[in-house]
């Protein structure tokens, strides 16, 4: 149920400008560098003859999900750098250190 509730905000949030925000809310920084799949055709309403047509020119992984992403990109792509817990906090403006020197930087920058 949760991935469903992820999928559907991913969504809905992609060009509203807010998907960042709600990755880091969710805690869930680690999803933007696991590889990215298509769905999982099993269960899906596809026939036998089908789904071996999609395992044959697609490529499916050992969890079903077409790895649809994988054909489309020719070399090494680059893995997206996420930092734990770097990235789910902002800097502080160094104008604001500058007016409180109590306040320390956040984490990482």
């Amino acid at each position: 149920m949760i991935r469903e509730i992820r999928r559907e905000r991913r969504i809905e949030m992609f060009a509203e400008g807010v998907r960042y925000d709600d990755i880091r809310r969710w805690k869930c920084g680690n999803l933007l560098t696991a590889p990215r799949l298509g769905i999982i055709i099993e269960g899906a309403g596809y026939s036998e003859k089908d789904i071996a047509a999609l395992k044959e020119t697609v490529g499916v992984n050992e969890d079903g999900a077409l790895t649809i992403y994988e054909k489309r990109y020719v070399g090494q792509r680059p893995t997206p750098i996420f930092e734990d817990p770097k990235h789910y906090l902002s800097p502080i403006p160094t104008d604001e250190i500058g007016k409180a020197p109590n306040i320390k930087q956040n984490p990482g920058w």
